[in-house]
């Protein structure tokens, strides 16, 4: 285990105390402070991890493969536990998008592991995750910053934080679809 497979590990670890502070006392500062730190550890472990990689010449087959899935656990926990939450985040159809992405880009990775090729990253996985990524700490960040406070300070205490939240991802969401027709795309070809 390397010490970027380590750092994609944290996700996983990370993915269930996400989901179990967010929804514990919604809206709460005792729940938002904790699951945004867990969003910004997901998102700066995710920057993490492949440029440890690269700087250690410690690229492998495994953490290709590894760093995706750890990815697609982290957000999609993020995403239902949106879904969840009593002010609804997220719709449940922007939740089966990121499912069915992630899934199939899954099914098409053991394809081609098979074959013994490993299908790396697409630039379209890459602006899907930053996507998803924005989505998430935009809305944990408004979230936060309302219980606070701080947007009624400057003007924007009225803002429906959870409307925006659900545009945010639902913009994701089309982002993803995109990534989902790019990969399968490039598989076909």
């Amino acid at each position: 285990m390397t010490a970027a497979n380590l750092c994609t590990a944290a996700r996983l670890g990370l993915a269930p105390v996400f989901v179990l502070v967010f929804l514990a006392a919604p809206d709460s500062l005792w729940s938002l402070i904790p699951a945004t730190a867990v969003a910004i550890l997901f998102e700066v472990t995710d920057g993490i991890d492949g440029k440890l990689a690269r700087s250690r010449g410690e690229m492998t087959a495994m953490g290709k493969l590894f760093d995706p899935f750890a990815d697609s656990v982290a957000r999609f926990s993020v995403f239902l536990a949106f879904y969840a939450h009593p002010a609804g985040y997220a719709d449940l159809w922007m939740v089966f998008v990121f499912f069915y992405r992630d899934s199939t880009v899954s099914f098409l990775r053991i394809l081609a592991a098979a074959k013994n090729h490993v299908m790396g990253a697409r630039t379209s996985g890459k602006v899907k995750a930053w996507a998803q990524g924005i989505a998430i700490l935009t809305t944990l960040g408004l979230s936060l910053f309302h219980r606070i406070g701080i947007l009624g300070w400057i003007g924007l205490g009225s803002l429906p934080i959870p409307t925006i939240g659900r545009v945010l991802v639902g913009a994701a969401a089309v982002v993803t679809l995109y990534s989902l027709a790019d990969y399968l795309r490039g598989a076909l070809a």
